[in-house]
């Protein structure tokens, strides 16, 4: 037997609203509502076929209860449409866990639609990205970590765990041990051209591991880049970008880790 949809549901409680009043057991709109928790201008776009509003699932139980609704002509058209009173009990404990069970999955499904699941380099994996970094199977094996879609494709980022206080220099734009950051992809084709070196930071994965560094330079003739820290304790250095395997902006810090 077919469940109802979303839309028949909705529909099925004006259904039951009309029978109470026809009943003589409700006048009023909030008479209806009110024992079910829910307020005057919802209730006014439950009742409205026309609004897309819908009846929160999780009230459904306290409608079985206060209105003994039989839950099996409410999902399945089975049956009358209201139960005996000695039955709601016994409805109540049957329904409760399919109701939360649909709220699970429907959390699910609207959580899966907005989010995307990246890899996650934490502090003991990055020794081996530098060469594992395009193989697929090495990236899927790699934890992950859950970011908003409106970012992009899950394949154009990685997360980084950050290692050590290099770009810690107590001001509001450090990155500090532990922190987490989500960066973009840059495509190797772009390396050719300027980067944009005073607006971003960057992740250099190169052959000896992996940095976050602000670049203050690139000579695009040789392919060199000056990597710069905003601890002044560490020296700036050069790397070509002939020994890079992979460049990334960082897009923001994802995660920080509580210092006390």
């Amino acid at each position: 037997m077919i469940p109802t949809s979303t839309d028949e549901q909705k529909e099925k409680i004006t259904q039951i609203f009309k029978a109470l009043i026809r009943r003589g057991d409700i006048v009023k709109q909030v008479e209806f509502f009110s024992p079910l928790e829910i307020n005057a201008s919802l209730s006014s776009i439950i009742l409205n076929k026309n609004h897309k509003g819908k009846f929160p699932k999780g009230k459904l139980p306290l409608l079985f209860k206060e209105w003994n609704v039989n839950h099996e002509w409410f999902f399945f058209n089975k049956g009358e449409m209201f139960s005996e009173k000695e039955n709601v009990t016994q409805y109540n404990k049957l329904i409760t866990p399919i109701i939360r069970t649909m709220q699970t999955e429907e959390n699910l499904r609207e959580i899966n639609r907005h989010v995307i699941a990246i890899p996650i380099l934490e502090k003991r994996a990055q020794a081996g990205y530098a060469m594992g970094h395009a193989d697929l199977e090495y990236l899927e094996n790699i934890p992950k970590i859950y970011v908003s879609k409106e970012f992009g494709n899950q394949s154009d980022f990685v997360a980084f765990e950050v290692v050590g206080d290099s770009m810690d220099d107590n001001f509001k734009h450090s990155i500090c041990d532990r922190d987490v950051v989500l960066a973009a992809i840059l495509e190797q084709d772009h390396w050719k051209n300027k980067l944009h070196i005073k607006t971003n930071l960057f992740v250099i994965v190169y052959n000896e591991g992996c940095v976050i560094k602000q670049i203050t330079s690139h000579d695009t003739e040789t392919g060199d880049i000056t990597c710069h820290s905003y601890n002044e304790m560490y020296p700036d250095f050069t790397i070509n970008l002939e020994n890079v395997y992979q460049l990334l902006y960082v897009v923001k810090v994802v995660d920080r880790a509580i210092k006390i």
